[in-house]
């Protein structure tokens, strides 16, 4: 464990589901990862493509979605 490190509940959507596919991995309202990220070393993009972070100049979501 770092001094940066956040041990909470993620607060995902969906993070267990009948079926894989139902599976949803991004975060909801109130999550500690929202805005909890860093630029340094983190892709200019997210997994759709959006720009991280989604407002210039705003923080930066952890994780593989921007918020």
């Amino acid at each position: 464990m770092g001094p940066h490190d956040i041990t909470a509940d993620p607060l995902y959507v969906t993070p267990t589901a009948s079926t894989p596919a139902s599976v949803s991995l991004k975060l909801q309202a109130g999550s500690p990862a929202i805005g909890a990220g860093t630029t340094m070393l983190a892709p200019a993009t997210d997994i759709n493509g959006n720009p991280r972070p989604i407002t210039p100049g705003a923080k930066v979501t952890m994780g593989a979605y921007s918020q």
